[in-house]
């Protein structure tokens, strides 16, 4: 079939649709594997110009209601087809996803037939590359209108995670959220609890980062800045979290939370992992966590500090 769209393109996605009727809704899931496979290749051969909006918004609901099939390959393509649609414009430069459809695909085909932790890799890293596209992009007024239903089922979603590459996004997507949904303030606890697992980060990949190229200092910059974000709204657990680690006996980790206490301290990252549609919003964000968290914990800080110090300055020493 993919060859016929390939050798015959179709001129409408009316005309595609038609053409794979009988596979769409046959009750085999090969035969809707592969005309879903064959709809998603012949949709990218199409001139975006012979393409509507309604079309656009019918196919959407189509697709999120496939994902009901939970059959690992079918997620995948209709995956993939959500994010290239996401990075396709119309002739004005506006994405083919609009904020409202967006919001359907991720309230009644993610969220709604999807339990993403349960996904294989590659499923769950599209579902969150489709989600961190919707995020930056021209549809996170979409995604802000679920509020607080958003919050619970994304929080479910990222429990637990534990793939390197899919963290490195996690953490990235936290920041926009913990800035952009004031309803996450209803679930702070739960997100510091989720995020605070990995720090620091225990992490030692292929040099280079292996394939993903996620290397142990993108990934601690990454969760760094989530962990700063976050300061003002759980610093009541933040603190105590810095504490714990200033006094392990790990010198990476150790490094990592007196670097976050720094941060936190004086309100201006200096640890970023380069990523722009972050990086605009924490560089703005210059309010030092509340002293209120810190006090109670003085006087386990500044005696370790100075352990450290001397430590260090003894090291430093025993070198020359």
């Amino acid at each position: 079939m993919a060859f016929f769209i390939v050798k015959f393109q179709m001129e409408s996605l009316l005309d595609l649709i038609q053409s794979l009727e009988s596979g769409l809704t046959d009750t085999k899931i090969t035969s809707q594997k592969d005309s879903i496979e064959t709809l998603i290749t012949g949709i990218k051969s199409i001139p975006l110009s012979n393409i509507t909006s309604k079309e656009i918004d019918h196919l959407i609901d189509f697709l999120s209601d496939r994902l009901a099939l939970a059959d690992p390959n079918i997620t995948n393509l209709i995956l993939d087809g959500f994010i290239w649609l996401t990075k396709s414009t119309w002739s004005n430069g506006c994405s083919m996803v609009n904020p409202e459809q967006a919001k359907r695909i991720v309230q009644d085909g993610i969220f709604g037939h999807l339990t993403i932790q349960n996904l294989i890799k590659s499923g769950r890293l599209k579902v969150f590359q489709l989600l961190h596209c919707f995020l930056t992009g021209s549809q996170l007024n979409g995604i802000q209108s679920m509020e607080s239903n958003f919050i619970q089922k994304y929080l479910i979603a990222i429990d637990e995670e534990k793939d390197p590459q899919i963290l490195h996004l996690i953490f990235r997507m936290n920041v926009i959220i913990i800035r952009e949904f004031p309803s996450v303030i209803e679930f702070k606890d739960e997100l510091f609890e989720t995020i605070s697992v990995y720090f620091p980060i225990d992490f030692s990949p292929p040099p280079g980062g292996g394939i993903s190229g996620v290397t142990r200092d993108l990934l601690a910059s990454s969760l760094h800045q989530c962990l700063f974000s976050i300061r003002n709204i759980t610093g009541h657990n933040l603190i105590p979290l810095i504490c714990e680690k200033i006094e392990s006996q790990w010198p990476s980790g150790q490094l990592d939370a007196l670097c976050l206490f720094n941060d936190c301290l004086h309100g201006q990252l200096q640890r970023s992992d380069g990523d722009n549609d972050i990086n605009h919003v924490l560089f703005s964000d210059t309010n030092p966590i509340d002293i209120r968290h810190i006090s109670p914990y003085l006087g386990v800080i500044i005696p370790t500090l100075i352990q450290i110090f001397f430590y260090h300055k003894l090291l430093k020493s025993c070198c020359y």
